[in-house]
């Protein structure tokens, strides 16, 4: 039996969809080179609580030199020692002198300021630098990319991250 026009066109129309492809938008791979974020894992807290500010470097493109430091908002203060987990790489709360670069200059004091520098690892996709920070008085604190200072071989991709200190309550006490 012979097919009917109409189911002839429409079995022509499936075969034709059938052997199109469409083409697919590129996907771009990690861009290439050395981010940093910052966040605070912890929002709210007691004045006098530590809390830890955690910047986290991420690395697309092997070895490389990076450095970069940031000054504390006025009225946050450090509360322990910086740590980290970065094989290659250095903190400290005074400039660091590295055989690649310059020291960065210290900021004028009292200002607390977080130096980072170093080298990242083939192999060490990232790592975390961990800053215990507190505040004496009721304050927001905001931490900005445009608030880090003499970026050297890194990027930033992170816009803000914020912290509250407020006055314990009574009903909080346990806190």
């Amino acid at each position: 039996m012979r097919a009917k026009p109409a189911r002839a066109l429409a079995t022509a129309a499936v075969v034709c969809a059938a052997s199109v492809t469409v083409a697919q938008p590129a996907t771009a791979g990690p861009t290439p080179g050395v981010a940093v974020t910052a966040v605070y894992p912890i929002t709210k807290s007691a004045v006098n609580v530590a809390r830890n500010l955690v910047f986290s470097i991420y690395n697309n493109s092997g070895v490389q030199g990076i450095s970069f430091n940031y000054p504390l908002p006025a009225g946050l203060t450090f509360a322990g020692p910086l740590t980290e987990t970065c094989a290659s790489i250095a903190v400290d709360d005074e400039p660091i002198v590295t055989r690649n670069a310059v020291p960065a200059q210290r900021g004028p004091l009292p200002t607390a300021t977080v130096y980072v520098a170093g080298n990242t690892v083939i192999g060490e996709p990232g790592c975390t630098i961990t800053v215990p920070v507190t505040s004496a008085t009721e304050a927001h604190y905001a931490t900005c990319a445009a608030g880090l200072q003499g970026l050297s071989g890194i990027t930033t991709s992170f816009t803000c991250t914020h912290i509250w200190f407020e006055d314990r309550h009574p009903h909080f006490a346990a806190e």
